[in-house]
């Protein structure tokens, strides 16, 4: 017998429906906040006929009168609720955290454009409460008004946040706030799976580890454990990484790697542990070839080959040299694509920098290499691209330092270095039998003497030391060589 076609719908499917129409809104704000938000009206009427069908489930009868309408029963609980309007509740419920957030975000970029942090200098009061008021909403918020914010305002407000306490505990062993927020950051995109801003998590947690690693560096244990540590979360960014995420992951690898490479005495001009030297140049080569436009790639790939070419037994190997060569190349070319873009003092000193000491070093080493019956022309050479490109970058190096705040950390380094080259610019023309040699000893002696003033004890001590084991200090000829470390020796001058 066929079925009645006037039998009426259950009245548990009306509520079902009913339920799920009343819920609806919310959905869309955990899903597409903003797509809820276009959707705010459609919503509303979604939200008040799902609570009308629930409304005719429920025994009694309910009359209301309004300005705009008289209704009974379903059509009263439809009115009502379209006037209580669920989906604007929903959308200030979520607005709130992503206010805060949006306020936090715009006022630690402002005060990082504007140079107002520093960890010389407490933050300024408005950004200290701004990030307060982030932290308080973030931990009192719940889990779905959190999943509902923007994936890139969390990724930026959560990495600001740890990197201001980075920056506060520049002195810290353990930097136990920083690594509060930065594993809070990873947990989070762990928990809603969005594989680009947890690579970004995992970086700023690795960049924890690349300071600790220079703080902790003389104590084998602590130096152990953060290497296996840093290694394990850099090595978990990379497997996570998209493509072009690569190139700053491996980086900052090559930079984990060179930071503990180092001397595990403190003095630099010591050998390095050249395993992991080696490792961070392999690092660096392969994020160069990624993306060899970028100033910040050439640059690290630049310095990583400087000091591995300058560590035993790669200093005295003259393959090692072209090699040095062919990277001064690269970075060449590539400071001429991006200088112009490079304006601010701390844009163009690092890689000025590092132009100028490769420089330096390739010039000493092909010098050193130089056939006898080719000095003369070779010299010649050598000393144009000393004066124009080595002493030039980093003179220039040097009047950008006063404006930024790392001049009392590297004014030292800038002026150590110049004296360097100009005393191997002393060497050659000396040696190569140009004239006036005397010109660039006696710049080398005055800027040694200005590097002294400058000097911790620990960098006087590495200079003294320089004088006898560097290759590029001991190239500086008789007698400015032993009236340069007669003025280091001298406790008078310090």
């Amino acid at each position: 017998m066929p079925e009645d076609q006037n039998t009426p719908v259950p009245s548990y499917w009306l509520l079902l429906v009913g339920v799920f129409l009343l819920i609806l809104p919310l959905g869309f704000f955990l899903v597409g906040p903003d797509r809820a938000t276009d959707a705010e009206r459609y919503l509303r009427v979604v939200s008040a006929l799902g609570g009308g069908l629930i409304g005719a489930f429920i025994p009694g009868f309910l009359r209301i009168e309004l300005p705009y309408a008289k209704a009974g029963g379903a059509l009263a609980i439809f009115l009502v609720i379209y006037g209580v309007n669920p989906p604007g509740i929903t959308q200030k419920l979520f607005s709130d955290l992503e206010t805060v957030s949006s306020d936090w975000v715009a006022a630690a970029k402002e005060a990082r454009s504007s140079g107002a942090i520093s960890p010389r200098r407490p933050l300024p009061v408005g950004l200290s409460q701004s990030r307060s008021n982030f932290e308080t909403a973030w931990e009192n918020a719940r889990t779905t008004e959190k999943t509902a914010l923007p994936p890139q305002l969390v990724s930026e407000a959560l990495s600001l946040t740890l990197r201001l306490y980075r920056i506060q505990e520049i002195e810290s062993e353990t930097k136990p706030t920083a690594f509060k927020w930065a594993d809070i950051a990873i947990a989070y995109f762990e928990q809603i799976n969005h594989r680009e801003f947890l690579v970004e998590a995992l970086l700023d947690k690795a960049a924890l580890y690349l300071e600790l690693s220079q703080i902790e560096h003389t104590d084998p244990d602590s130096w152990r454990a953060i290497a296996q540590a840093g290694d394990k979360v850099i090595a978990r960014a990379f497997s996570l990484a998209e493509a072009k995420q690569k190139p700053d992951t491996l980086r900052l690898w090559s930079r984990f790697f060179y930071n503990i490479a180092r001397p595990k005495s403190g003095n630099l001009t010591k050998d390095w542990d050249n395993t992991y030297l080696l490792a961070s140049l392999e690092k660096m080569e392969e994020a160069y070839s990624l993306d060899p436009e970028r100033m910040s790639n050439a640059t690290q790939l630049a310095r990583t080959m400087q000091k591995a070419a300058a560590n035993p037994p790669q200093a005295t190997d003259p393959l090692w040299t072209k090699k040095l060569r062919a990277t001064q190349e690269k970075l060449l070319r590539t400071w001429e694509n991006n200088e112009a873009a490079l304006t601010s003092p701390t844009q163009r000193i690092p890689p000025l920098n590092i132009i100028a000491v490769l420089t330096l070093n390739v010039v000493t080493r092909e010098w050193l290499e130089t056939p006898s019956g080719q000095s003369e022309e070779r010299g010649t050479g050598l000393i144009r691209e000393m004066n124009d490109v080595a002493i030039r970058a980093q003179r220039e190096a040097i009047t950008l330092l006063p404006s930024t705040e790392w001049e009392e950390d590297y004014d030292f380094d800038m002026y150590y270095d110049l004296a360097r080259m100009q005393g191997v610019a002393c060497r050659i023309t000396s040696d190569a039998g140009l004239q006036r040699p005397e010109a660039f000893c006696n710049e080398a002696f005055k800027n040694f003497a200005i590097a002294k003033k400058r000097a911790t004890s620990i960098q006087l001590n590495a200079s003294r030391q320089a004088m006898i084991s560097d290759p590029i200090a001991a190239a500086i000829p008789e007698p400015a060589k032993t009236k340069i470390a007669n003025l280091l020796d001298d406790p008078s001058t310090d």
